[in-house]
């Protein structure tokens, strides 16, 4: 018996070594077709590893990585459930398009501001409304208040700078008010709130368009007493970079306050 348990566990540890070579041959073989192509991607941050590829590739690197570090299991990214990554959540959707949410951060922020209840919510489909803007200067302004709302600009920071650029100009004018009307960003944060509670979950759309290899610079600015600008920029079609803000340019025209963005948009 002893003998025949022998044989049967050395024939299993055979078929495994077997197979582990056949896999990281296949693993070989895809690097080198790919010779002169991205045939795969890590993205390292601390110690947590992204891994994207082929499959074959994909275990081979995890192989090496596991011969060498006690790891945790290795979450595999799909559409059912987000993976936590750089505070983000990175779904991989059925047709073969990515986005990354930051749902579960903007869940807790919205339970801290208006409550634990979620259908008690008020929910708009703006963020900030032009009557807020053109409030006067509050004349006394309180320590607490400011602390206040530098709270509020940088819980929606932190969304704004990785997932949602729709809350750019929102972020700025809410920003640049911070020790001018403190009182009034509070209040005009509740708007914010029900915005977030209305698209929460909304995020980055980065879709499989292999027909666009390009990089893209989209501006806007309003003309006034203080221009304001925006630029988004995509690659093949997705967003990876935005900003928005006060012109440092005092423009004279409509045309003078586009023309000012756009170069800022190609810088």
């Amino acid at each position: 018996k002893m003998v025949v348990r022998r044989i049967v566990k050395r024939k299993i540890e055979e078929d495994e070594e077997e197979s582990q070579k056949k896999k990281k041959k296949r693993a070989q073989e895809v690097l080198r077709e790919t010779s002169g192509k991205v045939g795969g991607m890590v993205v390292i941050y601390i110690d947590d590893l992204l891994i994207v590829g082929e499959k074959e590739v994909k275990k081979m690197v995890i192989g090496e990585v596991k011969r060498i570090w006690e790891t945790s299991t290795p979450e595999e990214i799909d559409e059912k459930t987000g993976v936590r990554f750089l505070g983000m959540e990175l779904w991989k959707l059925k047709n073969g398009d990515w986005m990354a949410t930051q749902r579960g951060y903007v869940k807790e922020m919205l339970r801290k501001n208006l409550g634990e209840d979620e259908s008690e919510w008020r929910r708009k489909k703006t963020p900030i409304t032009k009557s807020w803007i053109e409030l006067p200067e509050e004349e006394k302004k309180e320590a607490g208040d400011v602390k206040e709302a530098q709270r509020v600009v940088g819980e929606v920071m932190w969304v704004m700078t990785r997932t949602r650029p729709d809350l750019l100009h929102t972020t700025s004018m809410l920003a640049s008010q911070i020790l001018k009307k403190p009182k009034a960003v509070r209040e005009a944060a509740d708007q914010l709130w029900a915005y977030l509670a209305h698209t929460w979950k909304e995020g980055l759309l980065f879709a499989a368009r292999p027909e666009e290899h390009e990089l893209r610079s989209y501006t806007d600015a309003s003309f006034g007493e203080d221009c304001q600008g925006c630029t988004i920029v995509a690659l093949d079609g997705a967003p990876i970079a935005w900003k928005a803000g006060k012109q440092h340019a005092v423009a004279l025209s409509t045309a003078e306050a586009e023309l000012t963005e756009i170069l800022e948009g190609q810088i």
